[in-house]
């Protein structure tokens, strides 16, 4: 069977008179028609993830230029988004869904200002989104980090007229350690005197004993000179 999108039509008006006779022509005029084309059926999910889904129907293709899935998440109380398929298409893959959340399809064949009524509401759910990888291939807890540093605080403006020197350092004297004192010799006192002797009795004494110690010196002398 063609694919037959238009019809043309032809409407010849004629006057007649009493006696049903046919007369002269009085107008006549062309128009076309559009064909309606059939409803989609079997409208079925292919594949559904968290973030897309698939959809396939079927249809025999005949006065079809594009077809429309319409999406609703009330039930087509209203229509949240409808896209737009080729003629030849008989899948449609929608990645604008979102994780968790129920939707509900139809579809219609579209023959440029005609569509089919639409085909039955086919209703998909989405599964929950996976948890994000685990980069760290340890523990899941966050790692906070450090606090950041405070900003410098800026150093305040030096008078070009000042000249600043840096500090020096103490200078530290070490004085010697003073010399130990020997302590003063403690000479012995002289003998006390016998108590009743006379001072020149001891004063010949003292001049014997010297001129004997001389004597025997000058002999050890003379000795050791021969």
């Amino acid at each position: 069977m063609p694919n037959v999108n238009t019809a043309l039509a032809l409407i010849k008006v004629q006057a007649t008179d009493a006696e049903q006779k046919v007369g002269i022509d009085v107008s006549e005029t062309a128009f076309s028609i559009t064909a309606t084309p059939a409803v989609p059926a079997s409208l079925k999910v292919l594949g559904v993830a968290h973030n897309q889904l698939s959809l396939e129907w079927a249809h025999d293709g005949l006065n079809v230029k594009s077809f429309t899935v319409e999406r609703s998440v009330d039930d087509f109380s209203s229509i949240n988004a409808a896209f737009t398929a080729p003629a030849e298409a008989r899948t449609f893959t929608d990645v604008t869904v979102m994780a968790s959340t129920a939707f509900a399809y139809r579809v219609r064949a579209v023959n440029g200002s005609v569509s089919s009524l639409p085909s039955d509401v086919l209703t998909v759910s989405t599964p929950e989104a996976p948890p994000p990888p685990d980069n760290g291939g340890g523990s899941s807890e966050s790692i906070e980090s450090p606090p950041s540093a405070e900003p410098p605080v800026p150093a305040p403006e030096s008078d070009p007229a000042l000249t600043l020197l840096p500090p020096s350092e103490p200078v530290v004297t070490l004085a010697p350690a003073p010399a130990p004192v020997a302590a003063p010799l403690s000479q012995p006192a002289p003998a006390a005197l016998p108590s009743g002797v006379p001072g020149w009795v001891l004063t010949s004494a003292l001049i014997a004993v010297a001129a004997v110690v001389i004597g025997m010196a000058i002999f050890f002398l003379r000795r050791r000179m021969a």
